[in-house]
């Protein structure tokens, strides 16, 4: 099994400063999704990914 490397103090300095939301997301008529920390400068590219991870848990009807 592979470990995980601690980030450095450097990159816990840099994730401080990323400036983030939440979004609250009406999914249905008794259920609001909450979508925790999305970067303030979410670039398009950034939202396709996630987008894209979002569709892959959906079941076709």
């Amino acid at each position: 099994m592979a470990k995980r490397k601690s980030p450095s103090k450097a990159q816990d300095k840099v994730e401080e400063t990323v400036k983030t939301f939440s979004l609250p997301v009406p999914l249905r008529e008794d259920l609001i999704v909450a979508i925790e920390n999305l970067p303030r400068d979410l670039s398009e590219e950034e939202a396709d990914r996630i987008a894209t991870i979002i569709k892959s848990f959906a079941i076709k009807q």
